[in-house]
């Protein structure tokens, strides 16, 4: 990553109006965890292109990083505007919808990243999530299932279907997806306390 760092300021020295390059300098650096640089690689990459999709999906994430919601949300809107294909746009403006309580929007950003992408694994698993808060448990299992046949490997997609069928008492069920999470991810304590939880009952 400082080999890319080191190229990308270089190429910027032959051809400092590249916006790509700026984007990939910004993503060097957010990689390395130098948010408030990257921000700024973003910002200029914007003023040379202001209709720069993956710069404003970048900056989002860097924002959403930084716990900065309100900005993050705008920046992805851009990015979806000028992205309109980018199901990654979409499944990240709906996590900032959802953290920012607004629910309906964000379960309709999800969908729509499913509709662009069938095969957006955390799309379905964070439209689930939503669905089971909601109580609308036969949708949020579908979409559970379909995040876990997309990755059969999360740890965390177990880990949320097993919670929603505990919810529902679906015991069973939820122990078998518990044990998977933690097969997957045997260090993670969430897992282990979920697990010893519905274990106790």
């Amino acid at each position: 990553t400082r080999k890319a760092i080191a190229y990308f300021r270089k190429a910027l020295q032959f051809e400092p109006n590249q916006a790509l390059f700026e984007v990939n300098l910004g993503a060097a650096l957010f990689s390395l965890g130098k948010t408030d640089v990257a921000v700024l690689r973003y910002r200029r990459a914007l003023e040379l292109n202001p209709r720069y999709g993956i710069a404003y999906f970048n900056l989002g994430n860097a924002f959403l990083k930084m716990g900065r919601m309100e900005e993050a949300e705008g920046e992805f809107l851009k990015a979806a505007e000028y992205s309109p294909d980018s199901a990654d746009a979409r499944t990240s403006l709906g996590f900032v919808l959802s953290q920012l309580g607004k629910t309906e929007e964000a379960l309709a950003s999800y969908r729509k990243a499913i509709e662009l992408d069938p095969n957006q694994a955390m799309a379905h698993n964070n439209l689930a999530n939503r669905l089971s808060a909601q109580g609308r448990f036969e949708e949020a299992d579908l979409h559970y299932k379909a995040a876990i046949r997309l990755d059969p490997q999360s740890a965390l997609f177990q880990n949320n279907f097993a919670s929603s069928l505990a919810n529902q008492g679906k015991r069973a069920e939820a122990l078998k997806h518990y044990q998977e999470a933690q097969r997957l991810n045997p260090e993670d304590p969430q897992i282990r306390e979920n697990l010893a939880r519905l274990q106790a009952v």
